[in-house]
């Protein structure tokens, strides 16, 4: 999970997107549980197409300043971490927000935009072995660097809450409520299909 797993899978994205006429790509857990229906219908509202999917990040964001909660006990208002000083020093308060790793979107640009700074920005800037922070802010910095194609100085991030998921994490095997929840899900989709077929015939 975090030996470059996801950075690859979106580095081969970043090289088919074109030609493929791609506009965003994902990364879901294999623990993780789509409703189809409901991510068509976020995707119809939420995820304009080319050229209007500029700078996009879906998910379920985290501040990283609660990690210092979790350290210390408390926040540091106004302290960088030193490893993202580079790059979060102009921002007024400091912040900086990553997408949980169990599905997340971004749009094709900041795919791009991720790569171009994995090749370019020394290690120490992103890396924390958190394989959805890191994915982040690689994303994150290629729109605060002038010198990157992406600069704008902005994201807009996109935050889903527990009553806006369309998606089930975690989902593994071991859990009793796993074949549970996943029959249901068969059962719920399979009902939505035969409604849709039978409107159609």
């Amino acid at each position: 999970m975090n030996e470059g797993k996801s950075q690859t899978w979106f580095y081969y994205a970043s090289t088919v997107a074109d030609d493929l006429g791609v506009d965003y790509v994902g990364k879901i857990d294999l623990d993780t549980m789509l409703y189809l229906d409901k991510f068509f219908g976020f995707k119809e509202i939420h995820l304009p197409p080319a050229p209007y999917n500029n700078h996009i990040l879906v998910g379920q964001l985290v501040d990283k300043d609660m990690w210092n909660i979790n350290l210390y006990g408390k926040r540091f208002p106004g302290m960088f971490w030193p490893k993202e000083k580079l790059v979060l020093d102009h921002l007024q308060p400091p912040y900086h927000m990553y997408a949980q790793g169990g599905c997340y979107i971004m749009s094709t640009d900041l795919v791009k935009g991720l790569v171009r700074v994995a090749n370019t920005v020394p290690k120490e800037n992103y890396f924390e072995q958190h394989e959805d922070h890191d994915v982040s802010t690689l994303a994150f910095i290629s729109t605060v660097m002038k010198e990157d194609p992406n600069y704008a100085a902005t994201m807009s991030l996109k935050q889903m809450t527990t009553l806006s998921l369309f998606w089930k994490h975690p989902l593994k095997r071991d859990h009793i409520r796993w074949n549970r929840i996943w029959t249901n899900e068969f059962r719920r989709m399979g009902k939505i299909v035969n409604n849709i077929a039978s409107k159609a015939s």
